[in-house]
């Protein structure tokens, strides 16, 4: 079963700027694997069930330029010229708008080299087949029979696709994300007893790996505008800008004690199966023995995964309906829910009942997200993007008894993520370009530790339960592990995809998502 380039345009349905790219890119792929010199015709360029993208015909007009083709096709899928009423559509990253524009020669600034235009698309998405299936999904014109992957020996199952033109997204997903997320949901049961090995008599309270080990994969880096669940435009820098810059008064460079993670004792194995038709992210814990991520980099669903005491896993979305939700972290008294959304048009922080139900934005306006909650369940922190700044994001805290906001760092350049309570309540520890930041909000102040790789980003920080130890990423370089009494720090895992992680309660193991083989999927590794 397959879809054409040019039904996908007539259908005029709207599509996510990585959706988007991964078309362009798709159709550029299959071209290159034609030998053509210019893009096929839309016609002959077709989207398969399973995520692929093929050329029917190999005949094409040679005389068209193939760079301003792949520029009039990603214009006509972002819809960039006409969407309704005239205006233009609100989200598409401003490195594709400037790109278009240089190719059209709207600006005063030379037109770029082929190579230069499809770097910039990967900073934005890629061919992957997950999102091509779902693409195909909401543009066939009739239901389909599609390949689960997540069953082996090509079990195929019925899936009814989106094909209504002219609705909004928003009344597409809203029943769209339920039945994607039920189909992903069954395939991450049966998957989650395997890789975790739940059985009846284990405790709930406990995520146990599995005794068998993971295969070894080779992994692949990844664009640092892509990490963090999509969470907006990052600054990029390089490392030659990185080497060119003093080194900054009060920043420690401290030991490391050795690197671990090739042949050590302790591997990563698999947390949900890297077989789920959708890839999944931003794992954390609760504190009834489930855990919680969502599934999707552009349009998130929250999820959790638990386990009764008879063994039975069931995996439910914990918030249904059209929005994009991201990074969902369950409360210390499992009463409340805290996580990031788009449903009032600007990403902020939102908490709801333990459910999903009765969500209320916390953040003020503005772009924020990546919350945590403090020990005691009485704050959350967050970053938050500054309004004449949109580049650059700070660290607030909110009361939420009272609602009071407060940015707790001020940082002129740069992203701060994800900010990690320690358990005394009083200090945080987050990462902004090449530092990990420890801040001790009742002092007002802050201990600043270099990146052990000089030049490399440090991102994703995580606090042990302890208080004692803080898992990191270094961008390129893998996971590791700072611990704070002796002030050394050592590399536990190599994979250089592995981000986002969270400590199980008994401070024993994280959980991260990583990339394999194509897919992000959930791990765990034994500390």
């Amino acid at each position: 079963m397959h879809i054409s380039y040019a039904d996908i345009v007539a259908r005029r349905l709207p599509l996510t700027p990585a959706e988007s790219v991964a078309l362009v890119d798709a159709a550029a792929a299959a071209c290159d694997r034609e030998q053509l010199a210019t893009l096929a015709r839309l016609e002959h360029i077709l989207l398969h069930a399973n995520g692929t993208v093929s050329v029917a015909d190999a005949e094409a007009d040679q005389s068209v330029d193939r760079l301003r083709a792949l520029a009039a096709l990603l214009s006509r899928l972002l819809r960039v010229d006409t969407d309704e009423g005239g205006r233009r559509p609100a989200g598409i990253p401003g490195p594709l708008m400037l790109m278009l524009a240089r190719v059209r020669g709207e600006i005063d600034l030379p037109a770029p080299t082929l190579d230069e235009f499809r770097r910039v698309l990967a900073r934005v998405g890629e061919a992957d087949p997950a999102t091509l299936a779902a693409v195909y999904l909401r543009t066939a014109p009739a239901p389909v029979v599609v390949p689960d992957p997540a069953v082996p020996d090509a079990v195929e199952r019925t899936v009814a696709p989106a094909s209504i033109p002219g609705h909004s997204r928003r009344r597409r997903d809203a029943w769209v994300a339920p039945a994607a997320a039920f189909a992903a949901g069954c395939a991450v049961a049966l998957t989650f007893v395997v890789a975790t090995g739940w059985k009846p008599t284990r405790s709930a309270a406990a995520l146990d790996p599995s005794t068998a080990r993971a295969e070894r994969t080779a992994t692949e880096r990844h664009d640092a505008s892509t990490a963090g669940a999509n969470d907006g435009p990052v600054a990029r820098r390089t490392d030659a800008a990185f080497d060119r810059q003093p080194a900054r008064a009060g920043a420690t460079a401290l030991p490391t004690t050795g690197v671990a993670g090739e042949g050590d004792e302790h591997s990563p194995t698999p947390l949900i199966a890297r077989t789920l038709m959708t890839d999944a992210f931003s794992p954390s814990f609760s504190t009834d023995g489930g855990l919680l991520f969502h599934l999707g980099r552009t349009d998130g669903r929250l999820m959790k995964a638990s386990v009764a005491r008879d063994g039975a896993v069931s995996v439910t979305p914990l918030v249904e309906d059209a929005a994009a939700n991201f990074h969902g972290v369950m409360s210390p008294d499992g009463t409340r829910l805290a996580f990031d959304s788009d449903r009032d048009g600007v990403r902020g922080v939102y908490v709801a009942d333990a459910d999903g139900s009765a969500p209320r934005r916390v953040s003020g306006e503005g772009f924020a997200t990546a919350p945590n909650w403090s020990p005691d369940g009485g704050r959350l922190a967050f970053v938050k993007s500054e309004p004449e700044h949109p580049k650059v994001w700070n660290v607030w805290v909110v009361d939420l008894a009272t609602g009071r906001l407060t940015r707790v760092s001020h940082h002129r350049i740069g992203q701060a993520w994800r900010p990690s309570w320690f358990p005394d309540g009083r200090r945080l520890a987050y990462s902004v370009e090449d530092d990990l930041i420890v801040l001790d909000l009742d002092r007002q102040r802050s201990r600043v530790i270099r990146s052990p790789e000089r030049g490399r980003l440090v991102r994703t920080p995580a606090v042990s339960p302890d208080g004692r130890r803080v898992v990191f990423q270094v961008f390129g370089d893998g996971v590791w592990l700072f611990d704070l009494p002796s002030g050394t720090m050592h590399r536990v895992l190599a994979d250089r995809t592995a981000e986002e992680f969270a400590w199980s309660p008994d401070g024993k193991r994280i959980a991260f998502h990583a990339r394999h083989v194509g897919r992000w999927s959930l791990w765990q590794l034994s500390l």
